[in-house]
């Protein structure tokens, strides 16, 4: 008997193990280390172009957001943001899905559709700034709006 709950609870032990190294399986599927690098570029670079004078610091930057902005700094935190909303089960879906060669490509491609979908909003706020305008100044007005 004492055999048969040892192995019980060995059993659960292991699930709970197993059920932990899920969020980090996941993080690290979801490309986490390889995005937070690129976003390190990024970043810097947007810095950089909104203030020129600190190009000359770039590398420095760089190296500060290498040391502290890690991916190991920032893995376990990522792995229980996914624990606080989503469940064993519904992170094993998403470990099967972004192991997929489609979900391998929903990685690669969304740092893409999301730079596109921005580029398509701002064109459209571009093209249709003025009934923006028109709506604000009628709101002003207290003009009731269509």
């Amino acid at each position: 008997m004492r055999l048969i709950i040892a192995l019980l609870l060995t059993a659960r032990l292991g699930l709970v193990h197993a059920g932990e190294s899920t969020e980090y399986e996941l993080v690290d599927a979801l490309g986490g280390k390889a995005q937070l690098t690129e976003l390190h570029d990024r970043v810097i670079a947007n810095l950089v172009m909104a203030d020129p004078a600190l190009g000359e610091y770039r590398a420095t930057i760089q190296l500060w957001a290498q040391q502290y902005l890690s991916w190991d700094a920032m893995r376990e935190e990522m792995a229980a943001l996914y624990r606080k909303y989503f469940t064993a089960e519904e992170l094993s879906d998403m470990l099967a899905f972004y192991g997929s060669g489609t979900g391998r490509k929903v990685v690669l491609l969304t740092p893409t559709l999301l730079s596109e979908g921005s580029e398509i909003g701002a064109r459209l706020t571009r093209a249709h700034k003025d009934e923006l305008i028109e709506m604000l100044r009628q709101t002003r007005d207290g003009q009731a709006l269509p």
